[in-house]
């Protein structure tokens, strides 16, 4: 009986694959679609598009040496969630010397790893939190 639904299940693959085949015209066999669809699924998970809640989170207090745009700009391409304040989700708070003393209080009190901006730069490129 397995065998049969394991044949059924495999057969409504195959007609599901043909179906996207034909909106996809320029795909013309199978084996071209699987590697299609399989190349679009990799290049997404690896352009760092994860789900949210598989992405660390970080918000930034206070003056860096660039401006604000670009510490979140390189964040978001490094595939860091940014926030605009402490929330519970917040992982890294970034520091500068004018920064928020309640956003600091906020961040350690949810257990946030507090960095400088020299620190996060390392922690950016390398992904390594264990300054």
């Amino acid at each position: 009986m397995s065998e049969r639904i394991s044949i059924w299940l495999l057969e409504d693959a195959l007609v599901l694959l043909d179906t996207w085949i034909k909106q996809h015209p320029w795909v013309s066999t199978r084996e071209e679609a699987l590697g299609v669809i399989v190349e679009g699924a990799l290049s997404k998970e690896m352009k760092g598009q994860l789900r949210d809640q598989d992405r660390p989170v970080v918000c930034f207090s206070g003056q860096g040496l660039k401006p604000r745009s670009s510490y979140l700009a390189d964040a978001e391409t490094k595939g860091w969630q940014t926030r605009g304040s402490v929330t519970k989700d917040l992982d890294v708070l970034v520091i500068g010397d004018d920064h928020s003393a309640r956003k600091v209080a906020q961040g350690q009190k949810i257990g946030a790893r507090i960095l400088t901006y020299d620190e996060w730069e390392t922690v950016k490129n390398t992904g390594d939190l264990s300054l």
